[in-house]
C-alpha cells in the first residue's frame, strides 16, 4: 500500500482505503480467497469508506481488487449455506440485495468519476 498523501485512511476486514496522490481515492477490496463478493461486511465498509471519501475535496475514486477477483458479485452462501432461511428466501433477499442497490446508487451519484481498476474476475454485481 502506498504512503497516504492527503485524507483519512481506512482498514476493514473487506477492504481498505488510501490516497493514491492528493485528492485521489483509492479502496482495495481485500478478500481475495473469497473472491471479494458482496458481503454485508464489504457493504457497511464501502459505505464507511464513502463517507470518509466524501468529507474530503475528492477529485476522483479508484477501485480496485486483490490476486485474481476483482469482484464477484453477490455473496452466494446467503442464500446457500447456513444463513439461508429455507422457510422464506425473501426475507433475507430482499433487504441484502437492496443494500447493494442504494450501494450501486451512491457510487452513480458521486460529484467525481470513480474509477474500476479491474483486475481479474468481475462478475454479476462485481462487473
Amino acid at each position: 500500500m502506498s504512503t497516504s498523501f492527503e485524507g483519512p485512511t481506512f482498514t476493514g476486514s473487506a477492504l481498505t482505503l488510501d490516497w493514491v496522490e492528493r485528492a485521489v481515492a483509492r479502496i482495495t477490496l481485500t478478500r481475495p480467497a473469497q473472491m471479494n463478493t458482496l458481503s454485508h461486511e464489504f457493504l457497511a465498509e464501502f459505505d464507511q469508506a464513502l463517507d470518509l471519501v466524501d468529507l474530503e475535496s475528492t477529485r476522483a475514486l479508484i477501485v480496485t481488487g486483490q490476486e485474481r477477483a476483482f469482484c464477484c458479485g453477490a455473496h452466494l452462501r446467503y442464500f446457500s449455506g447456513p444463513q439461508a432461511s429455507i422457510f422464506d428466501p425473501f426475507a433475507s433477499r430482499d433487504p441484502y440485495f437492496a443494500r447493494i442497490a442504494v450501494l450501486f446508487d451512491r457510487l452513480e451519484e458521486l460529484s467525481f468519476p470513480t474509477i474500476a481498476a479491474v483486475n481479474g474476475f468481475a462478475l454479476g454485481g462485481g462487473c
